[in-house]
């Protein structure tokens, strides 16, 4: 089995670059969405915080437990005003906390 790497097939087959760089693109802006956020939010919760995702208003904020859940949801809103002041979450009207993985973020209403 051959193993490349991401800049060589990125440069060897731009047709297989479309999907890949629009996963690149996500998980970069994921990771850079997680790092604000950390930043931004109190050290009790941000200590407690495994990544973010944003989904159109909705911010989705996988937490490690469900105490730190509990408490961003009783925080949001002035957590939602913390972040209203920065572009990449002045849109953000809703903060879904959860205990699990992006999946089933994915799943609820």
């Amino acid at each position: 089995m051959t193993v490349n790497k991401i800049d060589k097939i990125l440069g060897h087959s731009p047709t297989s670059g479309g999907a890949l760089q629009k996963l690149l693109r996500r998980g970069y802006e994921k990771a850079h969405l997680t790092r604000v956020l950390k930043h931004i939010f109190p050290k009790h919760l941000s200590d407690g915080i495994k990544n973010v995702k944003k989904n159109g208003t909705a911010l989705h904020v996988e937490c490690l437990n469900s105490s730190i859940a509990t408490n961003i949801r009783f925080e949001s809103e002035s957590l939602k005003e913390a972040l209203s002041c920065l572009s990449d979450f002045k849109d953000i009207n809703e903060i879904r906390p959860f205990v699990g993985n992006f999946s089933r973020a994915n799943s609820e209403p």
